[in-house]
């Protein structure tokens, strides 16, 4: 009986052993668990943040996108609004151009020379009178670059130094020139009396008649002729 008892109080025992050594181990499991999922947490939160990060990145470069997209529209809308003035200017310009030629070929048939002959008359007497400076202006104030070829003092110096008078004889006007755009070309014939002592390179003139030609074009704001260039 006592055998019995023993044998039973050592199982029992053995068993207290076996559970107290499972529920420890069980512990030490379950502490390892916790610790994994710590790690798995942490691990998941940092690419949670890192995501976020990331879309926080995107998002700002979307918004970006979008400002670039808005200011290139705007500046479309600019450049196509500075288009549409740009033609509306031209169309204008070239309606002034084509009422300008209209305009001179009907003054070529039906009004008297003297009108287109004005401003040579006056550029003549400039010269004629001594009044270099504005016979400078009459001549080069609207010609092209390419036609002005001397300075004020030079162009005074070449008419003070060789030209004693200058006086127009004749004005002829060639009609059929400039039909197609508006250009006025006349025929001049000078008298012209030298110096008692002009340059030895003077050509622009002879001692007595001398024929020019000049080139006229007309203000329509101004209501009025203007030489472009004179040609010996």
């Amino acid at each position: 009986m006592k055998k019995l008892v023993l044998i039973m109080v050592f199982v029992l025992m053995m068993a207290l052993f076996i559970a107290f050594n499972y529920l420890l181990w069980d512990r030490e499991s379950m502490r390892n668990d916790l610790k994994n999922l710590e790690y798995t947490n942490l691990s998941n939160s940092a690419d949670i943040s890192a995501q976020n990060r990331d879309i926080k990145r995107l998002e700002n470069e979307a918004n970006q996108y979008v400002a670039d997209i808005s200011k290139l529209e705007k500046e479309k809308e600019q450049l196509e609004k500075r288009n549409l003035e740009l033609e509306s200017d031209i169309a204008l310009e070239a309606q002034r151009t084509r009422y300008k030629i209209d305009i001179i070929n009907i003054l070529k048939e039906n009004v008297d020379i003297k009108l287109f002959e004005a401003p040579v008359k006056k550029w003549a007497d400039a010269v004629d009178t001594g009044n270099y400076g504005e016979a400078y202006r009459l001549e080069y104030e609207k010609a092209s670059l390419l036609n002005k070829q001397a300075s004020l003092e030079e162009y005074t110096n070449v008419f003070k130094n060789n030209v004693k008078s200058l006086k127009i004889k004749e004005v002829l006007l060639d009609k059929d020139v400039g039909k197609a755009d508006g250009e006025i070309a006349l025929t001049v014939t000078l008298e012209v009396k030298l110096t008692e002592k002009p340059e030895q390179d003077f050509r622009r003139f002879t001692e007595g008649l001398n024929e020019i030609k000049v080139d006229l074009d007309y203000d329509v704001t101004l209501n009025e002729f203007f030489i472009t260039n004179i040609t010996e």
